[in-house]
């Protein structure tokens, strides 16, 4: 581990700012009454399996704009991603495209065709 000013260092792959943790906390401070973090389906980044976890920081709302069709919804059972994360007993939503996106807390779906 190597530290420097603002940043830790825990190998070459993770980078822990310091500073963007103090602005997060400053900012998610509302607990209910945060304000929603608002994403597009289509900046969303898939695994190789095509699917997308969603968990939001403190429970904070999540809105996703959607210009696709859902095709089903449900909650996972027993499933681990492409990338390796369990989203056993997560919500998802899988959309017409094929993306099947898993989340926890509070999701709202906007604009969905």
């Amino acid at each position: 581990m190597t530290d420097t000013r603002d940043t830790t260092f825990f190998d070459d792959d993770v980078v822990f700012d310091w500073d963007l943790v103090a602005a997060d906390a400053a900012l998610s401070s509302g607990g209910g009454n945060a304000e929603p973090l608002t994403l597009a389906l289509e900046d969303l980044m898939p695994d190789d399996g095509d699917e997308v976890v969603l968990s939001a920081p403190d429970g904070s709302p999540v809105v996703l704009t959607a210009g696709e069709s859902v095709v089903s919804s449900g909650t996972a059972e027993g499933h681990v991603t492409a990338a390796g994360i369990d989203v056993s007993g997560l919500s998802f939503f899988e959309f017409a495209s094929g993306l099947k996106l898993y989340y926890e807390g509070d999701l709202s779906l906007d604009s969905v065709s």
